[in-house]
């Protein structure tokens, strides 16, 4: 388990994605070891398979976790999805959608600031899965009709934010 220790009076966190690695391969999940700072977990959502990396920035002492949505976006519908990426992210909390200029993809970023803490208990990982998907899950559909499928933004989002009971 990782643990911390002291340099020039200032806490050290060890690397978090150890104690990451140990629970994803408990739960049996598919999984890749990219480098000392970064793991690819796959996960099965309910509207997409998720690629999810987290990154450690040891200086930062940052966390960092992105789920793709592998979802290209044509340059005829570049425009449309900016603006649902603005109307989405002004609903959330935490975390914020991006367009991925580098592979053209739509991605969820989120940012876990560990400074101070000595590790990552599976409670917090959980947590922070948790977040990472569902926010995903909730938003997934409207990317679809306005990349996919030609809606206009505030048409696509409002589909996704009707509250429904039950399931069909």
């Amino acid at each position: 388990m990782p643990s911390s220790s002291t340099k020039d009076n200032k806490r050290i966190t060890l690397n978090p994605l150890d104690t990451i690695e140990e629970m994803i391969a408990a739960q049996e999940w598919p999984y890749h070891r990219l480098s000392h700072d970064e793991i690819l977990l796959e996960i099965a959502g309910r509207w997409h398979d998720y690629r999810v990396s987290f990154f450690w920035n040891e200086d930062s002492e940052v966390l960092g976790i992105i789920s793709s949505l592998e979802m290209p976006v044509p340059a005829e519908r570049y425009n449309d999805t900016v603006f649902l990426l603005h109307l989405i992210n002004q609903r959330l909390g935490l975390g914020h959608f991006e367009l991925s200029p580098e592979e053209n993809n739509l991605v969820f970023r989120y940012a876990y600031l560990m400074a101070g803490l000595k590790s990552l208990k599976s409670e917090s990982f959980e947590e922070l899965l948790e977040i990472v998907i569902s926010e995903c899950e909730r938003f997934y559909p409207a990317f679809q009709f306005t990349v996919l499928g030609n809606k206009k933004p505030e048409e696509a989002l409002s589909v996704t934010l009707l509250d429904t009971q039950g399931e069909a």
